[in-house]
């Protein structure tokens, strides 16, 4: 039930990934969660991972609070910080740059992870170069060995 709860609740607000949780209310709180003890109408939420959303988390679990009562708190500490709290199940959700791999989602507790795409970023490449005369123009050949870490 408790799995349930948390894929309805991530699929509202849009997170990556949610792991199946079937302990009971009373079981101990995990380590890195700071929650009062619980009742059956309260609901909370702890995630780890992405720092790039995590402004747009940050609004969205806000908004989410305030509307529905359900809190949930977000650890920005990185797509495999967010994966490693997942897989230690010391989280309900984690976000990530990329998917979990298939023998990661094995070793989550329960065996289920919901991958759900949330937001897209761009990348986009800037310069300063005084003594350039006209604009710098890059081929895609070029960008993609700069990115491949071919040129520094």
């Amino acid at each position: 039930m408790r799995w349930l709860r948390c894929a309805a609740v991530i699929t509202s607000v849009g997170l990556t990934a949610c792991a199946a949780d079937d302990r009971k209310a009373d079981t101990p709180a995990r380590t890195e969660r700071n929650a009062q003890p619980r009742t059956d109408t309260t609901v909370d939420l702890l995630g780890a991972g992405a720092t790039f959303p995590y402004p747009l988390y940050a609004r969205w679990f806000n908004q989410f609070a305030a509307d529905s009562g359900v809190r949930i708190n977000y650890l920005s500490v990185g797509s495999g910080g967010g994966i490693d709290r997942l897989l230690a199940d010391t989280v309900d959700f984690a976000a990530s740059d990329v998917p979990m791999r298939d023998e990661e989602s094995a070793r989550v507790v329960g065996g289920r992870v919901l991958h759900v795409p949330m937001v897209l970023g761009a990348v986009a490449l800037t310069y300063h170069l005084d003594s350039l005369t006209r604009p710098l123009r890059l081929s895609g050949e070029l960008i993609a060995d700069i990115f491949a870490g071919h040129i520094g």
